[in-house]
């Protein structure tokens, strides 16, 4: 046998079956996959449904789905199915996006492949990981749509052999489900974003933030704690638009919201209030701490706010700040919102480019 060559991985039938292709319908397991698809609106409730299916079809020892986020150099690995049961997938571990193992391979080549005899086959070094029971057979699938390669479908045994001709064939339908599966899950999460994210500075718009302000007012209240709100205007960026168009004035809002974003905690939360203005809601911080978050706001966006103009120049801008704090100054969403808004004004009023409370 040469190596390399992949037909000695892909003839005969297993010594004995241990169930599998015969012990349910295809048909029926097909229908049954097909409405998991429509019945399910999370994606690891999908998967573990084909599992169980796939599990009275195949006789395999384990199953996996590995997920190829656009982009990334790895495909996370999700183990669906081992000893006999159906698992809750969840984020797995990561699987390098190469020709040197075997997932990785399948989907760059977008190509099945079916391994009868795994130690045998010396085009891949993977060993399995230490908690892993050493398979011997195994198939892989990519869930393909239409141009896009989403991951693979992997299937496997510890019995050397273990899968047939009609197991492959099975898999690989399966694997269009699957592939389905994954592409609505996706879909869904993308649609889901694009209703909480604003679309020209990438962070939460005003509907998300009016919402996460009832969630944090109520979480303060609830155990006792403080909360600090900021409302934050660019200065003068009616002038910016007017002058030099807005696509300049994009370009501002962006590098604003990144330069903001850059400066609060993960815990905070960041949203494009509206037009040219932004919010901040920080968790657990009291006046004197949120006071000087603000002042390091505005001196970051005073240092490093600057834009091509569109004419071999610069802009620079500068932002204000209101804020008000609960329960201190106001109990409900609303009173907390008016008073950083009038916060707001009182800085402007007074020069600009400052923090007011």
């Amino acid at each position: 046998m040469k190596r390399g060559d992949a037909s000695a991985f892909v003839a005969g039938p297993p010594a004995a079956r241990r169930g599998g292709t015969g012990r349910k319908d295809l048909l029926k397991s097909l229908l049954e996959i097909a409405s998991a698809l429509t019945s399910k609106e999370d994606l690891p409730g999908v998967l573990a449904a084909i599992t169980r299916e796939m599990a009275l079809l195949v006789p395999m020892d384990q199953a996996s789905i590995a997920l190829l986020e656009e982009g990334a150099s790895h495909l996370s690995l999700r183990l669906t199915y081992a000893r006999g049961e159906t698992l809750f997938p969840t984020e797995g571990r990561q699987v390098p996006l190469c020709v040197d193992n075997p997932v990785g391979w399948s989907v760059l080549q977008r190509k099945p492949l079916w391994r009868n005899d795994v130690q045998a086959d010396l085009r891949f070094h993977e060993a399995p990981a230490k908690h892993e029971i050493e398979m011997r057979s195994e198939m892989i699938v990519p869930l393909l749509i239409r141009e896009k390669t989403l991951g693979t479908l992997n299937l496997a045994s510890v019995v050397e052999r273990a899968f047939t001709a009609g197991d492959f064939e099975i898999v690989q339908r399966c694997a269009q489900l699957v592939a389905v599966a994954v592409e609505n899950s996706q879909l869904y999460r993308q649609t889901r974003e694009m209703s909480l994210i604003d679309a020209l500075t990438g962070i939460y718009n005003h509907r998300h933030f009016k919402h996460l302000l009832g969630v944090e007012v109520g979480r303060a209240e609830r155990y006792a704690r403080t909360m600090a709100l900021m409302m934050i205007d660019v200065d003068n960026f009616k002038k910016i638009n007017d002058s030099l168009g807005h696509p300049i004035g994009d370009q501002v809002l962006r590098g604003i919201a990144r330069i903001l974003g850059e400066g609060l905690r993960r815990s905070d939360v960041l949203a494009r209030y509206g037009g040219e203005e932004f919010a901040v809601i920080l968790q657990e911080t009291d006046k004197d701490s949120a006071r000087l978050v603000a002042e390091k706001l505005c001196r970051d966006i005073e240092a490093r706010a600057s834009f091509p103009d569109g004419r071999n120049g610069q802009i620079r801008a500068t932002v204000s700040i209101g804020m008000a704090f609960y329960p201190a100054d106001a109990r409900e969403e609303a009173g907390v919102i008016a008073l950083a808004d009038a916060a707001l004004y009182r800085a402007k009023q007074s020069g600009k480019n400052r923090v007011s409370l």
